[in-house]
């Protein structure tokens, strides 16, 4: 355990008001200041108890509250750091105009219980530039803890960013809702998002940000608007045995550069579904389907292959190879009433057409082969 400089003992020297930054001393006032109005005991959310200067309740609007090391001052000058006791727990539906920041330094830990939590929402900020407000620099830093959020039978309705600057979890059991998720948001951060056996989470955005973003999946994600990515170079969405991916909106899994590491992968077992007569999928990530991809929806367009695994269109469906590499030892099996739209393949793995498909021109690298019903073409070299 890390010593710890002047705890909240400090909250004793001549406080008469909560601290603010208007606080101005003299006549025998100390200015108390931490920033912000931070967590500072362990158990129930609501408790004004376990808030600093009751801060859930008392913190003007607009001023965010903090859970994790604090700074304080005392008239301008570092007193300490402040860290809580313990994690906390919500257990009914809370909204207010406050953002909650779960910050670096040590371990935290939010869980939301079968309630609706209505406010904007960080797990994983930097300390900040410590040396600047007179802190030392070595007793907590940005490596130290994970903001964890678990998320059980509940809904998230704001903002929610899972890895702001450094590291945060979202765990999510039961059915459970969320509004805009972004992981991973800005570069050198890590965003995990861990959606338990059986869960179902059902959310309206899925953003990845520009650093390490990691999906594990082995229950379902339903995404009803859009997927995005915005430039990381280490993306990971995998769905595991009996876990799911829906896709109703527009699905833009973009990998930015060519060496970028950004995979999607659907394990045997798995199923990623695309639903609603205008849905666009697009996936430049590097994609391993060892399960189903039941394409649904309008248009379903793929950059690189691999794994042992089939594809089914719907009727109005279309699945696009469009500059599509299909990597050795890949055997995808496409069938369904929709259109299969091959423009152009490369690589040396094998597709088995059924139904209804158009062959372009570009069927032409290395020894790719398409298997026509039971007839294996070979148009390589």
């Amino acid at each position: 355990m890390k010593k710890l400089l002047a705890t909240t003992s400090i909250l004793a020297v001549g406080l008469t008001t909560p601290a603010s930054a208007e606080c101005v001393s003299g006549d025998g006032i100390s200015c108390i200041s931490a920033g912000v109005f931070s967590w500072e005991g362990s158990g129930d959310f609501l408790n004004p108890f376990n808030w600093r200067f009751g801060g859930l309740f008392g913190a003007p609007d607009g001023l965010p509250l903090r859970y994790g090391v604090t700074v304080t001052t005392v008239n301008g000058f570092f007193s300490g750091f402040e860290v809580p006791l313990g994690t906390m727990e919500l257990n009914s539906d809370y909204s207010s105009p406050h953002n909650l920041v779960m910050g670096a330094g040590i371990d935290t830990e939010f869980t939301i219980n079968s309630s609706t939590y209505g406010q904007d929402l960080i797990a994983g900020r930097s300390l900040g530039d410590l040396a600047a407000r007179g802190a030392p620099t070595d007793v907590f830093t940005d490596a130290d803890g994970t903001a964890t959020v678990n998320l059980n039978s509940s809904t998230l309705a704001a903002n929610v960013v899972i890895g702001e600057d450094t590291r945060g979890v979202l765990n999510v059991s039961g059915l459970s809702f969320g509004d805009t998720v972004t992981l991973a948001q800005n570069a050198g951060s890590t965003g995990t998002l861990n959606i338990a056996a059986g869960a179902d989470f059902r959310v309206t955005d899925l953003r990845f940000g520009q650093g390490t973003a990691i999906v594990n999946s082995a229950g379902s994600a339903t995404v009803s608007s859009t997927v995005s990515s915005n430039g990381s170079s280490d993306l990971t969405y995998r769905i595991s045995d009996g876990g799911s991916l829906v896709l109703s909106g527009s699905a833009d899994f973009r990998k930015f550069r060519s060496d970028d590491v950004a995979n999607l992968i659907n394990e045997t077992g798995g199923t990623i579904t695309q639903t609603g007569a205008n849905s666009l999928s697009s996936i430049s990530w590097d994609f391993t389907n060892n399960g189903l991809v039941d394409v649904q929806g309008r248009a379903f367009e793929l950059s690189n292959l691999s794994g042992v695994g089939s594809f089914n269109i719907g009727t109005n469906s279309q699945v696009t190879f469009g500059g599509t590499t299909i990597s050795s030892n890949t055997i995808q099996t496409m069938s369904g009433d929709g259109l299969i739209d091959i423009r152009d393949i490369r690589g040396d793995g094998s597709l088995t057409l059924g139904g209804t498909y158009r062959l372009g021109r570009g069927i032409n690298g290395g020894s790719t082969n398409a298997r026509i019903g039971t007839t294996l073409v070979n148009n390589g070299d």
